[in-house]
């Protein structure tokens, strides 16, 4: 009997000093960086990869009319004795002119950002870039923003009109330009005003 009050004894001393620090454990599950196995794989932690769809179409056109109109005239007359003369001289200068400019692109491509950060309301912070070479000529796609990730598609695909404070930046040849240099003619008799 006295045997088992000592082992009795020694397991509640043992518990006691053990109780404390198992209060002090942490636990091994971590909820903020789970992801089920059985889930979609979707970013959602710094240094994953997302697929963005950009699908932009812009639009813009200005319209301007002028018309500019000044008349001069000159009048007088000459009396003596035997002869009468009287004379007009008008000149009048006019001119009307208009211009229209219309522009509209549309931007289409899929590329792959990574996320950087996650910011304090619990968005994504993306940051990408392609480089494309077509033609000889060199051509870059950027792509950052920031994305709620229940935008997020259960392909781990976003369209670019879902990014939060989007900057989509598309640098290349640019084909609008090229050909719409006027000759030295027309710009000499635009700066003058006769065009």
């Amino acid at each position: 009997m006295r045997l088992e009050r000592k082992t009795a004894a020694g397991f509640v001393l043992c518990l006691a000093t053990i109780l404390p620090f198992l209060a002090l454990a942490e636990n091994l599950f971590d909820e903020s960086g789970f992801q089920s196995y059985v889930s979609d794989k979707r970013a959602f932690r710094a240094g994953d990869a997302l697929t963005v769809i950009i699908m932009e179409n812009a639009e813009a056109k200005t319209e301007s009319d002028r018309n500019v109109s000044r008349e001069y005239g000159v009048s007088g007359g000459i009396n003596g004795s035997g002869f009468n003369e009287a004379g007009d001289l008008a000149v009048g200068v006019g001119r009307q002119s208009g211009d229209v400019t219309q522009r509209a692109g549309a931007l289409r491509a899929a590329m792959t950002v990574s996320v950087t950060a996650i910011n304090e309301s619990g968005n994504l912070e993306v940051v990408g870039s392609q480089r494309i070479a077509l033609d000889g000529e060199e051509q870059l796609i950027t792509v950052e923003g920031s994305v709620r990730p229940q935008d997020i598609s259960a392909d781990n695909t976003i369209l670019s009109s879902r990014v939060i404070d989007a900057r989509i930046v598309y640098n290349g040849y640019d084909i609008a330009n090229d050909g719409t240099r006027r000759n030295w003619l027309y710009r000499a008799l635009s700066k003058i005003g006769l065009i």
